[in-house]
């Protein structure tokens, strides 16, 4: 571990003690939470930022939907707005934000909406339809004032939660020993092929990460020789960079912050002398930028990606702990 890991030790010390407390009062209830009046399926994370929560969270609504009526319900992280609110297809994403913005866009005929306070949203959710059987809420694991019916952790398979440290030290929000509160723990971007990691303390399921073909939604796919730009405002962008060099080996890349809210400045700034460019970028970043004014790209692509995995196992335990207040 780099030296300068172990100066921030002391913080993360801190962090502990305030996250141990904070728990500790909600496990002896001092702090009250309560369940729903609807089974909720609480998709989280131990760690920040781009461990697949979201991917995880469009595959299991294509999968549940085929049985139930669901409903998915999310923070909203870097809208603008507070409150509740529905999210519709032509909704902005600074009023909704991107990801619930994204899910919504893939399967349009779910109720989405945003809110963050759970419980209110759950309400509004339950009020509006009340034969939604699951509401899925998109991390939602430190949100202790609900108690979920059925909580599951995703954890980057290559770098698993009991291989890193907490804030600031590592990118944990809380105790490795937290995992005790999930049901089911969710490896995701695994390698082809993998080998299951021993001695996991919950039931975990394994999932591949594949990229679905670009779809261009505007023009059509360019040569190799025309110039590329790609951009990504993504937490984790490797992956995706290392994807599109396979089919533009010259394309230049712009990384960002994740969530970042680009601006007509941030794309006129790529490559601004350039008649023919094409633009390539995630499909979380085409739902911020599909807002402003793209005329001057030739070509613009996103590359989607979908979660592979034998889930039969997981639905199966998900559709078995029915347990509505």
């Amino acid at each position: 571990m780099p030296m300068v890991k172990w100066f921030l030790w002391p913080f993360s010390l801190l962090y502990l003690i305030i996250t141990a407390c904070r728990n500790l009062l909600y496990d002896f209830g001092v702090l009250s939470s309560k369940k729903a009046g609807i089974n909720t399926l609480v998709i989280g994370n131990l760690a920040i930022g781009g461990s697949g929560k979201t991917p995880l969270t469009m595959y299991l609504a294509e999968e549940l939907k085929q049985n139930n009526q669901i409903a998915i319900l999310s923070r909203g992280y870097g809208r603008s707005t507070t409150g509740f609110k529905w999210v519709h297809v032509d909704s902005s994403y600074r009023n909704v934000g991107d990801e619930p913005l994204m899910m919504k866009i893939n399967n349009p005929e779910l109720p989405v909406a945003v809110c963050e306070n759970r419980i209110t949203g759950l309400e509004k959710i339950q009020s509006k339809y009340p034969k939604v059987k699951w509401v899925l809420l998109d991390d939602g694991f430190q949100h202790r004032k609900l108690q979920p019916s059925f909580s599951l952790i995703v954890s980057d398979y290559n770098r698993p939660y009991f291989k890193d440290f907490l804030l600031p030290m590592g990118s944990l929000r809380e105790s490795k020993s937290q995992i005790r509160r999930a049901d089911a723990l969710i490896f995701t971007k695994v390698p082809h092929p993998f080998q299951k990691y021993p001695d996991v303390r919950v039931p975990s399921f394994y999932f591949h990460q594949d990229y679905l073909p670009l779809k261009w939604v505007k023009g059509e796919r360019p040569n190799q020789q025309e110039p590329v730009v790609t951009i990504a405002g993504i937490a984790k962008s490797r992956g995706f960079f290392q994807q599109i060099l396979k089919s533009f080996p010259n394309a230049e890349f712009k990384k960002f912050s994740d969530h970042y809210p680009f601006n007509q400045k941030d794309l006129n700034k790529i490559m601004p002398d350039e008649k023919k460019l094409s633009l390539v970028t995630t499909e979380k970043d085409w739902v911020r930028i599909k807002e402003l004014n793209l005329t001057r790209f030739e070509n613009i692509a996103f590359l989607p990606l979908k979660l592979n995995g034998d889930a039969s196992k997981l639905l199966q335990m998900i559709e078995n702990h029915n347990d509505k207040a």
